[in-house]
């Protein structure tokens, strides 16, 4: 007996920047090992494929932390997170990173 499947049921939905946020936020959470519930910058960087979140900088932490704290968060546009150099005090460097993860995920997703 076969069985029918949708092929809508079998294509990824995009997600919206809420959602994206979200996933952000728990995978900042878990690499920070904090609780804070305002552990993501309001700020972000949007390119086709993905958004990228920084932490809040309100945030401090000790100095074994540091390359944890570094970090930002991209999450693509289908909800699949990265965890990638914080360059958002560099306007260049920003844009120069923010090409390479929505690259990938843009890449990944036609696969």
């Amino acid at each position: 007996m076969s069985r029918k499947t949708s092929t809508a049921a079998l294509l990824p939905r995009e997600i919206n920047l809420s959602d994206a946020r979200a996933l952000a936020a728990v995978e900042a959470k878990a690499m920070l090992d904090t609780r804070e519930a305002e552990v993501l910058s309001p700020d972000y960087a949007e390119a086709e494929g993905c958004w990228i979140f920084f932490r809040s900088r309100e945030l401090t932490f000790p100095s074994e932390m540091e390359f944890a704290a570094s970090a930002a968060y991209a999450v693509s546009k289908w909800g699949e997170v990265r965890i990638v150099a914080d360059c958002s005090d560099s306007l260049d460097q920003m844009n120069s990173l923010l090409a390479l993860p929505s690259d990938f995920f843009i890449r990944a997703e036609r696969r």
